[in-house]
C-alpha cells in the first residue's frame, strides 16, 4: 500500500481563543477606545503574541513531521479525531502562551508529542501532571531529574565518590549548583515533591557511600519524567 504523503508544515496560525484577535475584538468593543490604544495594543501584545503563537504551532509541526518519519504505521492526519490529543493540545497551548521560559515551552511540546505517540497515561494523572507543568518551576523539574537519576551526573558522582559516609544533600547541591547559597529554596522544592510523592526517602538521612546515589524519585515521580520528556523515538536526532 502506499504511503500517504508527508503531512505538510503545521499551520502557523490556529482558531481559537489563543490569537491576538480576540484581544483585538474585545478592545474593539470597549466606548471611547482610540486609535492610539489600539496602536499601542498592536505592537506591545498583538505581534509578540501572534509570533509566539506561530513558534509554538511551528515546534508541534517539527514534532509531528519527526513521529511520522520516525514511527511506522503514525498517521499525524489521524489525530484530529482522537479527543485525548484534542484536549492536551488545547491545555498545552493555553499554558504556552503564558510560559517566559524554554525549558517550559519544551515540556509542553514534548507532552503534545508524547500523547500523539501514543504514551498510555491515566486520566487522573494526566490532569495531575499538566497542574505540575503549569505550577512548578523549571527549577523542580531540574531537582526532579538530579533526583532520578544522580549516577548520570559526572559532578554528583564525584562529589559521592569522596564521601565513605554522609547524606544525599551534599551530591544534590552540586548537581544543582544554582542552590549553593540558598539552600532554603531547595528545602521547600525538595518539601514540594515529596509531598507530591515524585520523590522519597529524607535527602539528609546518613547513608554508606555506596548507597548515596540511589535512584531517589518514585515511580510517579518517573512516569511524570517520562509525560514531559522528549519522546524516545526522537531522542537521538
Amino acid at each position: 500500500m502506499d504511503r500517504p504523503p508527508q503531512l505538510p508544515d503545521f499551520p502557523e496560525q490556529a482558531p481559537g481563543r489563543f490569537g491576538y484577535s480576540v484581544a483585538k475584538v474585545s478592545l474593539a468593543a470597549i466606548p471611547f477606545v482610540g486609535d492610539a490604544l489600539q496602536e499601542i495594543l498592536e505592537r506591545a501584545i498583538g505581534e509578540p503574541l501572534k509570533k509566539r503563537q506561530e513558534d509554538w504551532f511551528r515546534q508541534i509541526g517539527k514534532g509531528l513531521q519527526g513521529l511520522e518519519e520516525r514511527l511506522d504505521g503514525f498517521d499525524p492526519r489521524s489525530l484530529g479525531d482522537n479527543p485525548e490529543f484534542v484536549g492536551i493540545v488545547y491545555e498545552a497551548t493555553d499554558q504556552a502562551m503564558r510560559a517566559h521560559d524554554e525549558e517550559r515551552l519544551e515540556a509542553l511540546q514534548n507532552v503534545v508529542l508524547n500523547t500523539a505517540a501514543g504514551i498510555a497515561i491515566d486520566d487522573v494523572l494526566r490532569g495531575r501532571f499538566m497542574d505540575y507543568v503549569g505550577r512548578f518551576s523549571t527549577s523542580h523539574v531540574r531537582v526532579l531529574k538530579a533526583m532520578d537519576n544522580p549516577k548520570a551526573s559526572p559532578v554528583m558522582v564525584a562529589q559521592a565518590s569522596r564521601m565513605m559516609m554522609g547524606s544525599f544533600w551534599p551530591v544534590l547541591l552540586v548537581g544543582v549548583p544554582e542552590f549553593t547559597n540558598r539552600e532554603d529554596l531547595l528545602e521547600v522544592i525538595v518539601a514540594e515533591l515529596e509531598a507530591e510523592r515524585l520523590v522519597e526517602g529524607s535527602s539528609k538521612v546518613m547513608m554508606s557511600g555506596s548507597s548515596i546515589l540511589n535512584q531517589h524519585s518514585t515511580r510517579l515521580g518517573r512516569t511524570f519524567l517520562e509525560f514531559i520528556g522528549t519522546p524516545a523515538s526522537l531522542q537521538n536526532e
